[in-house]
């Protein structure tokens, strides 16, 4: 089922839709689990939110830093991705597939960023 649901997917906006859903999930369930014991999601939300803060800086960096650090930062945006497309590669992947992989990997981060973010604007009280 999951798969027909998946293949429904028509465009860039069902795909962003999708990753904004999943970061107001995850914000939903780490607020509702963060007293208990096991924390469900707390560390996912966490880190997905200072990934996406680093791409602010990134992005920061390579609007306004002089032309080395711009090269360093490019460097270790595709060292990064780099890193990710191998590990998929040696489960066997085509490359092709396994750099797409590597691109949503970090991509993602963004709406899910966003949706976690919506949600905790939407509830203020939510961690309470």
């Amino acid at each position: 089922r999951m798969v027909h649901h998946d293949l429904a997917f028509r465009g860039f906006r069902d795909y962003w839709r999708r990753g904004v859903r999943c970061g107001e999930t995850y914000a939903a369930v780490a607020a509702r689990c963060w007293r208990s014991p096991d924390k469900f999601w707390l560390a996912d939300t966490l880190n997905n939110l200072a990934w996406v803060g680093g791409y602010a800086v990134a992005l920061l960096l390579l609007v306004f830093a002089p032309t080395p650090v711009r090269l360093v930062l490019m460097a270790l945006v595709a060292a990064v991705i780099a890193r990710k497309a191998l590990q998929f590669r040696r489960r066997g992947r085509p490359l092709g597939i396994a750099l797409l992989y590597a691109i949503h990997t970090y991509f993602i981060k963004i709406p899910i960023a966003w949706g976690e973010v919506k949600w905790l604007a939407s509830h203020p009280r939510g961690w309470t």
